[in-house]
């Protein structure tokens, strides 16, 4: 509870050196943020972890015009083991339920054949 992924990627040092692709991975979360900030008139919550972010020595995503992507690369490295997903954002919300209208749910999937093969193996009889 009250655990945020944005957060800690930002000021936890184990994400920095996990990550691969870290300058690109924080300009998706920052032009992520600032979207969904400047939609939801500018909740203070999502404002303040746009300023974290900005906060950052990252330059912003080459290439990258849509803020609104729902794709995000992101490459994990522990030793030898890369790990290359890609994750998918599913948003809920109807004019009817606001209590649903802010629910996100981000999904990664392997990128490769190799990050499927080890991802297979940690299930169940792998």
């Amino acid at each position: 509870a009250g655990v945020n992924l944005v957060r800690l990627i930002a000021t936890q040092p184990v994400f920095r050196e996990a990550i691969v692709n870290w300058a690109e991975v924080v300009g998706d979360f920052r032009q992520r943020v600032r979207l969904e900030a400047r939609t939801s008139g500018h909740d203070p919550i999502l404002s303040e972890l746009a300023g974290v972010l900005d906060a950052l020595d990252v330059a912003e995503p080459e290439g990258k015009t849509d803020p609104g992507s729902p794709f995000m690369a992101l490459k994990m490295r522990q030793g030898d083991l890369v790990l290359s997903l890609f994750s998918t954002i599913a948003s809920f919300g109807t004019a009817r339920d606001i209590t649903v209208n802010d629910l996100r749910i981000e999904l990664f999937f392997p990128a490769d054949e190799a990050t499927a093969q080890i991802l297979r193996g940690l299930g169940p009889g792998g």
